[in-house]
């Protein structure tokens, strides 16, 4: 049986997670400098896939074409993107090997990447030439995916086409 104390402090701990991450990801996207991307393949698995599911319409809707891939689907078809695509990979722990091994190929094949992950020392968070860093702390459940969710809400703001990250 959970003890529901600890759920509870998980739930009253979002009030400081969720609008603590908007902040520091609005603050990351003004710092980075991505080029124009009409094609952005969205990379994710578990939570980190339905969160980007949720971004897809908002990025969709400043006009790039947009694809959510776990990562097993994105190793397959991946050499035949184009130069103008974006790879942007979410994932909260930031040691999913398969969606290490996508932003992986996706640099080796001269892609712009950017990864997303609550981990600055995990394995994507080292390898990323363009990161944001989630201050919501280690997966350990539904609390923390909320940041995840309200993160890839605000997407939008991301693609289009745009030189500069807006949020």
């Amino acid at each position: 049986m959970v003890d529901q104390s600890i759920i509870d402090g998980f739930i009253r701990a979002q009030a400081q997670i969720v609008p603590a991450t908007i902040v520091a990801v609005r603050q990351r996207l003004r710092e980075l400098t991505l080029p124009r991307a009409g094609h952005i393949v969205l990379v994710g698995s578990g939570t980190s896939l339905n969160a980007l599911m949720v971004a897809k319409p908002a990025l969709e809707a400043s006009g790039a074409f947009v694809e959510v891939l776990n990562p097993g689907a994105f190793l397959q078809r991946e050499p035949v993107l184009g130069r103008e695509t974006l790879v942007v990979a979410l994932s909260q722990t930031g040691t999913s090997e398969t969606t290490v091994a996508a932003v992986r190929r996706a640099q080796d094949s001269g892609l712009t990447t950017l990864t997303i992950t609550a981990e600055a020392d995990s394995p994507i968070g080292q390898m990323a030439a363009a990161k944001i860093v989630m201050p919501i702390g280690p997966g350990t459940g539904w609390p923390e995916d909320q940041g995840l969710w309200r993160l890839a809400g605000g997407a939008g703001r991301v693609g289009g086409g745009a030189r500069r990250a807006r949020w």
